[in-house]
């Protein structure tokens, strides 16, 4: 958790620089905006799937992965118009929230409590950090990669990725 909370505080920085809303990124067609909408998305996605497992409720079928990129671009769209600040305080919101639900989760739940993820289905919720981190490590190198610059993905977050870039 504390590599996701590094990246996240790198990323919200970039994305909330004068300046960088409109600029382009290593996702085709997307800009600055377009990825905090789509981390907005994701994680308010994720508090209605824990909500759901803690409740007990029935959640419909996963969507499935054949669909998500085209869905993903479409929500991240549909955010677009949203100000910056008010965007990225709102991912901000979004994130504290969903550290806190991590940091909340027993040694037991991380393995054994199982969360429905809207495309991939039921999960342990160890997943879920770990979509974190790809969130806003990968999201961040996007967004370093849309300036030319030099950059590099940090080592301790790659070396975090690894096992489940194998799996995905």
């Amino acid at each position: 958790l504390r590599v996701v909370r590094r990246e996240s505080e790198q990323f919200f920085d970039m994305a909330g620089a004068p300046g960088a809303w409109e600029r382009p990124t290593a996702c085709p067609e997307w800009q600055v905006r377009d990825v905090v909408g789509h981390l907005v998305d994701t994680t308010e996605s994720y508090f209605v799937a824990f909500d759901a497992a803690r409740s007990h409720a029935e959640v419909p079928a996963a969507y499935g992965l054949p669909g998500m990129a085209e869905r993903v671009d479409k929500q991240a769209l549909a955010l677009r118009s949203v100000p910056q600040d008010e965007l990225v305080e709102r991912l901000r919101t979004d994130f504290d929230k969903m550290m806190g639900m991590f940091d909340a989760l027993g040694p037991e739940e991380w393995g054994g409590f199982t969360v429905s993820h809207f495309y991939m289905g039921p999960l342990p919720a160890f997943f879920y950090p770990a979509f974190q981190l790809m969130d806003y490590g990968v999201h961040s190198w996007d967004i370093r990669q849309g300036t030319g610059r030099a950059h590099g993905l940090a080592g301790d977050a790659a070396d975090l990725l690894v096992p489940f870039m194998f799996v995905l």
